[in-house]
C-alpha cells in the first residue's frame, strides 16, 4: 500500500479489496483508547455526544435522592439539556384507628381524610415516611351540663344534679327513666346514646359511669316512666401526639369528633408503612415534554433513560434534576447499533489494522470507495443488509462480489 492512500484527503484507484470503478477517499481518524485491537475494513462509528450517567440534583431539593442509571437512547443529541421536576407527590399506608377501650374502628389511609361516627382525622406524610408501628394518639374530652333535665310531664318532682361527664361518656343524650317506682326512693334505667343499657341508677344513691350523676327524692314520688335526660358533649384535639419513637417524621391533623365519639383516648397505629410515589416530569431544552417519571422506577425513552432513586427525605413538588448530554469526544470504534453516542452510526471503514487497548491511535479510514461486503468486519446489529442505504448516501458502497 502506497503513503498516498493514508493520505487524509487523498483520491486513489482501487487495490483488489473494492470494486473496479469509482474514487476511493480517505480521511484521518482517530480511534479511541480502550476499543482494542480492530481489523482493517472495520466498519466505524464517531462518537458524538457523551451522556453523564448521573443526573444533577438542584440546590435547593427538599428530598435528598438521587437520579443514576442516565443513558442516551436512538434520538440523544449533542447540546440537549433535560430536566426531570416532581409535579406530584403521592403518599400510601395504612393505619388502625382504636377507641379508648381498644377496639378497632377502621384502617386509614395516609393523605386521605378519615371520616368515622367516632372521629374524623387526617395522617399526613412527612419528608420521613412512616414505618409500621409509628403511632400518634387523640384525647376526647366529655363535657355535660350540671344538672339533668326532667321530662316536661314527671309526676315526680326530685332531681339529677352532681352531672358530670365519666369514663368513655359518648356524644349525644342519655336518658334515665324510672322502670321501679317506691316511697321516697325508685330505681332508673340508664342508656347511652347508641341505644346500650347501662347499670341502674338507685335513687338517693351517688352514679358513677360514662356519666356521674345522683337522682334524688322530691316530695312528690317517682312514679314509672319519669325521666331525666343528660345532653354529653365530646370534643378532640384537633391535632394527634405523635409517639417518641416515630420513624416518621408525618403529622396528625383535622381531628374531630363524631356523632358517637366517646371520652378518652383514640390510638392511631401505622401498619403498613408509607411509600411515596412521586411523579416527575421531563421535558428537553425546548419544552417539549416527555412521558412523566415515577421515582423508583426505570425510565425509558427514545431520548433518555434513567433511574430516580428515593432518599431518606422525600422529595416535594419542585424538586429538579437536569441532564446535560455533552458533546463526544469525535473520535472513531467500532459502529454497533445500540451505541447511543452517535457511533451507531456507521460513518468510515478503518483501512488498517490498528490496536486501540491502552491509548487512542491515530490511523486512516475510507470514506468513499466501492466495497466487498463479505471483507467488511460488522458491528453487533450491524449487516450489509441493513446498512447498506445509509452508506450508499456517504459514498461508500457495499457490493457482492464486486471483485472478481
Amino acid at each position: 500500500m502506497s503513503e498516498s492512500w493514508m493520505s487524509s484527503d487523498s483520491s486513489n484507484t482501487p487495490d483488489d479489496r473494492f470494486g473496479g470503478f469509482g474514487v476511493v477517499k480517505t480521511k484521518e481518524v482517530v480511534i479511541l483508547s480502550g476499543e482494542g485491537e480492530l481489523d482493517a475494513l472495520t466498519l466505524l462509528g464517531k462518537v458524538g455526544s457523551s451522556t453523564p450517567t448521573t443526573g444533577t440534583a438542584d440546590g435547593g431539593n427538599t428530598g435528598n435522592g438521587t437520579m443514576t442509571g442516565v443513558a442516551g437512547d436512538s434520538k440523544t443529541e449533542s447540546g440537549d439539556v433535560y430536566t426531570v421536576m416532581c409535579t406530584k407527590k403521592q403518599a400510601v399506608g395504612t393505619a388502625k384507628i382504636f377507641d379508648p377501650n381498644k377496639n378497632m374502628i377502621d384502617n386509614a389511609e395516609v393523605g386521605t381524610g378519615f371520616t368515622s361516627e367516632y372521629i374524623n382525622l387526617t395522617l399526613n406524610d412527612g419528608s420521613i415516611d412512616f414505618a409500621k408501628g409509628d403511632k400518634f394518639t387523640c384525647v376526647a374530652t366529655g363535657a355535660t351540663p350540671t344538672t339533668g333535665t326532667a321530662g316536661d310531664d314527671n309526676t315526680g318532682n326530685g332531681t339529677c344534679a352532681s352531672v358530670t361527664a365519666g369514663t368513655n361518656c359518648i356524644n349525644g343524650t342519655y336518658v334515665a327513666e324510672c322502670i321501679d317506682a317506691e316511697t321516697n326512693g325508685g330505681i332508673f334505667e340508664l342508656i347511652n346514646p347508641l341505644g346500650e343499657k347501662l347499670a341502674n341508677i338507685t335513687v338517693g344513691t351517688p352514679y358513677t359511669g360514662e356519666v356521674n350523676a345522683t337522682i334524688s327524692d322530691g316530695a312528690t314520688d317517682f312514679v314509672v316512666g319519669d325521666f331525666f335526660t343528660i345532653a354529653c358533649t365530646v370534643t378532640t384535639a384537633a391535632t394527634g401526639t405523635a409517639d417518641g419513637g416515630n420513624v416518621g417524621n408525618g403529622t396528625m391533623t383535622g381531628a374531630t369528633a363524631g356523632d358517637k365519639c366517646m371520652a378518652g383516648t383514640y390510638t392511631i397505629e401505622i401498619i403498613e408503612e408509607t411509600v411515596t410515589y412521586e411523579t416527575f416530569k421531563v421535558a428537553d431544552q425546548d419544552g417539549n415534554q416527555l412521558e412523566d417519571a415515577v421515582a423508583a422506577t426505570a425510565y425509558t425513552s427514545e431520548f433518555l433513560n434513567f433511574l430516580i432513586n428515593q432518599g431518606v427525605t422525600d422529595y416535594v413538588v419542585g424538586d429538579l434534576f437536569t441532564v446535560t448530554i455533552a458533546a463526544g469526544s469525535g473520535k472513531y470504534i467500532q459502529s454497533l447499533a445500540a451505541a447511543v453516542d452517535g457511533s451507531e452510526d456507521p460513518d468510515c471503514i478503518l483501512g488498517e489494522d490498528v490496536d486501540a487497548t491502552s491509548a487512542d491511535v491515530t490511523t486512516w479510514a475510507y470514506e468513499r470507495g466501492v466495497f466487498n461486503d463479505d471483507d467488511i468486519t460488522f458491528g453487533t446489529g450491524h449487516t450489509a443488509t441493513n446498512t447498506r442505504e445509509e452508506l450508499r448516501g456517504k459514498g461508500i458502497y457495499l457490493e457482492t462480489n464486486a471483485v472478481s
